[in-house]
């Protein structure tokens, strides 16, 4: 089964700082043990650019940050049809979604 709406809305996961925190520490991780002179950086999001900034202070490379703009993210179709529904639609769609996703997997894995 899925998350509730609730805990989807509350959920951690779907911050954008989360993927940047990620590649992060990937990156961190895969540098240990390298020399970098410089790193450049080709990105429009200026948090992940600071904290790349910082990572080269601490490591004394030089920081190269070439801002450029990113495209509108393009939003589903469904998904917009959905938010521009009121609250009230909005909760009933997500029961019946519930509903329907629970009532195909029932007898999953019970044993007869």
């Amino acid at each position: 089964m899925g998350m509730t709406l609730l805990a989807e809305k509350c959920s951690y996961a779907n911050l954008p700082q989360i993927d940047d925190a990620v590649k992060l520490l990937a990156f961190d991780k895969w540098a240990r043990g390298k020399r970098f002179k410089t790193l450049a950086l080709r990105t429009g999001k200026a948090g992940l650019a600071k904290v790349l900034k910082f990572w080269c202070f601490k490591t004394a490379t030089n920081f190269q940050w070439q801002h450029i703009e990113e495209e509108a993210r393009s939003i589903y179709l469904p998904r917009q049809l959905y938010q521009s529904m009121p609250h009230l639609a909005q909760a009933c769609t997500s029961l019946v979604r519930h509903l329907l996703q629970g009532w195909f997997l029932r007898g999953v894995g019970l044993k007869k």
